[in-house]
């Protein structure tokens, strides 16, 4: 049956690769690049004193993409915090200043890991 089909191809012009091989070997489009992470926008919700550093509850986790061990920044704040907890829907962070430096801010932005 294999050697008709062989044939008829062959008669209509078909061209024909033998059986279990590639009739282009062309290669394969490189894949898009990946996107940068972009930012994760959120909120303190919480803010905790613990000595001389500060303890953070913010409004985005693991749904927004937050994992342990990123960082970030409090808008008017000049010092990063660090992502120590991650839960769906809120994460856990320390800032190395005092509760009263944070002040009123509330608004933050979180570096995605790489």
């Amino acid at each position: 049956m294999r050697h008709l089909l062989i044939v008829l191809g062959l008669a209509c012009g078909v061209a024909h690769a033998p059986f279990g091989h590639a009739s282009d070997p062309s290669p394969a489009p490189d894949p898009a690049p990946a996107e940068a992470p972009t930012p994760i926008e959120g909120h303190i919700v919480q803010v905790m004193p613990q000595g001389s550093e500060t303890v953070l509850i913010i409004d985005r986790g693991s749904r927004q993409g937050v994992k342990v061990g990123a960082t970030g920044h409090i808008g008017g704040v000049d010092a990063p915090f660090h992502v120590t907890d991650v839960y769906t829907f809120r994460c856990k962070a320390t800032i190395a200043v005092p509760t009263r430096t944070i002040g009123g801010a509330r608004n933050v932005t979180i570096e995605p890991n790489p």
